[in-house]
């Protein structure tokens, strides 16, 4: 399942108070989707049914360009509901940060990977690092 939100700031960690998600937008190969906006539900509301939708349709792989570093990051760290667990595992859990690596043309990148319990978290980005290495 294809996951992205859209906020007002494009880091995971907004030092901008009235910085905010306005939009998440999802789609499976089914040729499902959806989108929750801030033109009929809070920015919390968002998430909450975020969360509800990856636990009804409950994929396999969770995926986006950046999603590490952002679409994970700013909903679950900086915008998170008072008090509500961004819950996407498949046992309920929240997803957690783990250090891993990738391949760069022989020598390893680490980076910070999420994690979620039961399923796979895919960034396409690392799909074309190597590729922009080749441009410069």
């Amino acid at each position: 399942m294809y996951a992205g939100c859209s906020s007002t700031w494009k880091t995971a960690v907004s030092t901008k108070t009235g910085d905010h998600i306005f939009m998440i937008s999802m789609r499976d190969s089914t040729g499902w989707h959806e989108v929750l906006d801030t033109g009929s539900l809070s920015e919390a509301g968002m998430i909450e049914q975020f969360v509800e939708v990856v636990r009804a349709r409950d994929p396999d792989v969770l995926e986006n360009h950046n999603i590490f570093a952002f679409d994970l990051s700013f909903p679950g760290q900086t915008r998170r509901p008072a008090g509500r667990a961004l819950a996407l595992g498949r046992d309920s859990s929240e997803p957690w940060l783990d250090t891993d690596a990738f391949d760069a043309d022989g020598r390893p990148e680490p980076f910070l990977r999420w994690r979620i319990a039961g399923r796979e978290v895919i960034d396409t980005q690392h799909a074309v690092a190597p590729v922009r290495s080749w441009c410069t």
